[in-house]
């Protein structure tokens, strides 16, 4: 699969993220850049169809950043068992939580009450076995927690509170929540750029008003492609390689489950991806900007061999032997 000259990484995935946590940017990023089977797609359109369809819950999906910090901060402390301390007596020892812990510890919990208000509203609009799953999950250890209106701060509720802390696995716990909130990352920075899901079908690619989102003011396109092979001609400066780039961008982020800079769209499902722009000489491997060309179509060939539908885009192919 060649996918590098869509500048995915570095350009269009930061428009996905909403940087509420910046411990989710590398799900969203894996989750955009490795490929899904057919049957992973149909289960991420159908979560963020569930997650489109309830605006007002995902872009209401908020908490404190700074207390989230101080509750991955107390999650590694517990690692260290270092916030109990001994006070002893003549007869007798007593346990109590350090003081210089007692407001990481606040922090934490106020993190947690807000947590728990925003996975319920999620859970009363899921309606996806997928999304109920993980909420269901993760609400299950937020309940094992007092909820901070009601918190005393007295050193027995802050012992309980720790003991709590302790019988949740946080590794499980992190990894759900961060899967959950990439499709909220995802849904909500959509619905802020008012891009839309694609539907996935057999036949041909149909974009009405798709553009390339990185541009201001971009020239919005109504495509149909009912061909196998298409060519397209046209003057230098005519917008050819965006709108190669517009169609490219599309299909492939519509085979990735997530909504696509275009008003309405269909498109196929494609096992793999070969996209070529601007192929240049490659110092590292020795070759070059004539041979990188005969690479990309071998690898093009290759893969459409081994792979019943395959998305290839040559823009300007062998344009230096043209005369």
């Amino acid at each position: 699969m060649q996918i590098d000259q869509l500048q995915l990484k570095e350009e269009i995935i930061p428009l996905y993220d909403d940087k509420q946590n910046y411990k989710v940017s590398s799900y969203i990023e894996a989750f955009i850049l490795n490929s899904c089977t057919k049957e992973e797609l149909a289960i991420r359109q159908k979560v963020f169809q569930c997650l489109l369809s309830n605006r007002e819950a995902v872009l209401n999906y908020n908490y404190n950043k700074l207390y989230y910090s101080e509750a991955l901060q107390v999650v590694e402390d517990l690692k260290k068992n270092d916030f109990i301390e001994d006070k002893k007596f003549l007869f007798y020892s007593k346990k109590k939580v350090k003081n210089s812990k007692i407001s990481r510890l606040t922090a934490s919990l106020i993190f947690f009450t807000e947590l728990k208000k925003c996975i319920k509203v999620l859970i009363e609009i899921a309606d996806v076995n997928t999304l109920s799953d993980w909420l269901e999950e993760v609400n299950e250890s937020l309940q094992q927690f007092p909820d901070y209106s009601t918190f005393k701060n007295t050193s027995k509720e802050l012992l309980h509170y720790l003991d709590a802390l302790q019988y949740i696995n946080f590794d499980k716990f992190w990894d759900t929540l961060f899967q959950l909130e990439c499709y909220l990352s995802i849904a909500k920075c959509s619905l802020k750029l008012d891009f839309k899901l694609p539907l996935i079908h057999k036949g041909t690619i149909e974009l009405s008003q798709a553009y390339f989102p990185l541009i201001n003011k971009p020239v919005k396109y109504d495509i149909t492609f009912d061909k196998s092979l298409n060519i397209l001609n046209g003057p230098n400066m005519g917008g050819k390689s965006t709108f190669l780039k517009t169609i490219s961008l599309c299909c492939y982020l519509g085979n990735r489950g997530v909504p696509i800079p275009a008003s309405e769209a269909k498109v196929p499902f494609f096992e793999t991806f070969n996209i070529n722009f601007n192929t240049s000489d490659n110092h590292k491997n020795g070759t070059s900007h004539f041979m990188n060309e005969i690479l990309s179509v071998k690898e093009f060939i290759s893969s459409n061999n081994e792979s019943k539908s395959v998305f290839g885009v040559f823009d300007e192919l062998f344009l230096e032997f043209d005369s």
